[in-house]
C-alpha cells in the first residue's frame, strides 16, 4: 500500500490544479499496486475527469484505453 501513496497524493494534487493529464497519469500508475476500495476510487476519479472534459476530448480518447489496460 505504501508504494501507491505517492502516485495517489500526486494525482490528488494535480486534480486540485485541474492538471488532468498529470492526474490521469498518476492514477494509472497507482492502479497496479492498489486493491479493493482504493482501485474503485481510482477508477471513479479517472471517470470523473473523463466526464469533466467530455467523451470526445483528446485526453479521454488517450487515457481511457490506458486506464482500461491498467485494470486488466
Amino acid at each position: 500500500r505504501d508504494s501507491e501513496a505517492p502516485d495517489i497524493a500526486a494525482a490528488l494534487a494535480a486534480i486540485d490544479r485541474e492538471d488532468w493529464p498529470t492526474a490521469l497519469g498518476h492514477i494509472i500508475d497507482a492502479v497496479p499496486a492498489a486493491e479493493g476500495e482504493t482501485r474503485d476510487r481510482l477508477r471513479a476519479a479517472a471517470v470523473g475527469i473523463f466526464t469533466t472534459v467530455g467523451d470526445q476530448h483528446p485526453l479521454t480518447l488517450e487515457f481511457r484505453p490506458r486506464l482500461s489496460r491498467a485494470f486488466y
